[in-house]
């Protein structure tokens, strides 16, 4: 069983950042837009968000893996909990995370929400077996990170666009220590 992060903020009310959301609406709205997309990755990377948890069903240990069953994780004080972790009909695996409460909700209201930064839920992505992290999934303008960007921000990197002699932007993957955040 794999275990979901716990939580390093206490005095999270579930409100989203405006700035989150507005980067992903503009992503969904321009897909082959690469500043869009870049801008996205980057407002994702920093960010808070929210994996929910849920009691797991009696069976949930014999459950079909198609079942879009919950993946079972050890939690501290809720040993029946586990983080919804969703299965496509090719056998793909997603964990689910949400920019606030209110897109929590819109999904399913009885989840508990468990703020986490955006590296944590994608290293509990990677220990639920999951291919991908699903952000405001009952949105539409949700955002899927699978790939190489999931595995980045699972090692704290940032994406971040470096402007070369010309002006002209590239957009470059970073390792972010807290050293060059200091200054």
């Amino acid at each position: 069983m794999a275990a979901v992060p716990t939580p390093t903020t206490h005095d999270d009310r579930g409100d989203a950042d405006p700035e989150l959301v507005r980067a992903l609406a503009l992503a969904a709205a321009a897909p082959q837009d690469l500043d869009a997309q870049s801008t996205a990755l980057g407002a994702v990377a920093r960010a808070r968000l929210l994996i929910p948890v849920m009691p797991l069903p009696e069976d949930a240990e014999q459950a079909e893996p198609d079942e879009g069953c919950l993946a079972a994780a050890d939690l501290p004080g809720h040993p029946a909990m586990g983080a919804a972790v969703i299965t496509g009909a090719a056998g793909d695996r997603a964990l689910l995370a949400f920019t606030g409460m209110a897109a929590l909700e819109a999904w399913n209201p009885a989840s508990r929400p468990m703020p986490h930064s955006a590296k944590e839920a994608a290293e509990a992505a990677f220990a639920h077996g999951a291919d991908a992290l699903v952000i405001d999934v009952a949105d539409p303008h949700r955002y899927v990170l699978t790939g190489r960007p999931l595995g980045a921000i699972a090692h704290g990197w940032q994406i971040m666009r470096i402007d070369g002699p010309t002006g002209v932007g590239e957009w470059v993957w970073a390792a972010v220590t807290e050293e060059s955040t200091a200054s």
